[in-house]
């Protein structure tokens, strides 16, 4: 016993001096080794206290329990994180009490809310629009200009003449689309006295400021119709349709007419004597789609060639001529035949079935 006491004292205090000096594993397992043997020479048992107390010291109980087999001890779990404390939520007692002034309110220390700057920028709009008298409703133009698109055309010239409001409306070019204003130039002659031509530039005027597309003109004469282009400059491109009734009117006066009409495309001829052949051959344009001739004594065939060679785009076509024959109709091709959707004719004595057969 004294023998193992020594050796343990002899052990403890080599460890002691190993542990300063920070001897390898290889020293720390030759130790471990001599103390077995000599704990085995003095007689200790395993499991005894002097084991158990030698083993505290050496540090063996780790290598003991590998090589036993023992898996060790798993490391202790890290402490718990303290969660983070949730923000308390406002309840209705808060805000009831910074209603009632006990806590400092969001507005203010008051618990008032700061006043509204004026606004600045802009008009308040205006939510109901100014009470209107009968009397002013009656003077008031973007009412009249609905009210009056009610009306035909023949009321919308008697309602013209009852102010001077009513007429300043009415003659905007919108109203006077539909309607044709017809031109007496032998009623205008004989009833201005000594001074046709001031006349006649009056009623041209009144057609400019209107701004008519379309036109009808009686009884005129080539002066008539050079006072047209020259009085009503706007006739040169406003102008769609041009009916000349009854006309005196030579082949020059109507070439020289046509050539200012850059706009023309409805042309209508009645009672022109005076209008030959050569006369159609000068002054028909291309740009013409609608055609009508009628009681005109110089019209023959010739007049339907010319017609037929030079409006490759007519698509409607009227004639009354007596001396119009058979031969007339073949001038038409077959492309003009294709466009030419109307074909009226009257009072044409000289035609039979084969002119028809020649236009199909």
């Amino acid at each position: 016993m004294e023998t193992a006491r020594v050796e343990i004292s002899r052990c403890i205090n080599g460890l002691g001096l190993r542990s300063k000096a920070k001897e390898p594993r290889d020293d720390r397992a030759a130790t471990q080794a001599s103390l077995e043997r000599h704990m085995s020479a003095a007689g200790v048992k395993r499991g005894s206290v002097m084991e158990k107390v030698a083993t505290v010291f050496c540090g063996s109980g780790a290598a003991r329990q590998a090589r036993a087999g023992v898996p060790p001890p798993p490391p202790p779990p890290p402490p718990p994180r303290d969660k983070p404390t949730p923000p308390e939520k406002p309840s209705r007692f808060s805000f009831q009490k910074m209603r009632n002034g006990m806590y400092p309110s969001l507005h203010g220390a008051g618990g008032r809310r700061s006043p509204r700057p004026p606004a600045t920028s802009g008009r308040r709009r205006q939510l109901r629009a100014p009470v209107m008298s009968w009397t002013a409703l009656w003077q008031h133009e973007p009412f009249l200009e609905r009210f009056f698109q009610l009306f035909s055309g023949a009321e919308v010239c008697a309602l013209a003449q009852v102010c001077r409001v009513w007429r300043d409306v009415l003659y905007q070019p919108r109203f006077w689309r539909a309607i044709r204003p017809v031109l007496n130039c032998r009623d205008i002659r004989e009833s201005s006295a000594g001074e046709p031509g001031a006349a006649r530039r009056r009623y041209l005027h009144s057609l400019q400021v209107r701004a008519c597309d379309s036109l009808a003109l009686l009884h005129a004469s080539d002066e008539d119709l050079c006072d047209l282009t020259h009085g009503f400059p706007a006739a040169a491109k406003c102008v769609r349709s041009l009916s000349l009734q009854c006309c005196r009117v030579s082949d020059k006066g109507l070439e020289q007419t046509l050539d200012q009409l850059h706009g023309l495309q409805q042309l209508e001829l009645s009672g022109c004597n005076e209008v030959t052949d050569a006369g159609l051959w000068a002054c028909l344009s291309a740009r013409i789609v609608s055609l009508s001739v009628s009681d005109c004594i110089n019209v023959a065939d010739e007049s339907v060639a010319a017609v037929a060679q030079l409006l490759p785009s007519l698509c409607e076509f009227s004639l009354q001529a007596y001396h119009v024959s058979d031969a007339a109709l073949s001038y038409f091709s077959s492309q003009q035949s294709a466009a030419l959707t109307v074909l009226r004719l009257h009072s044409c004595w000289e035609l039979t079935n084969h002119a028809v057969l020649n236009i199909g």
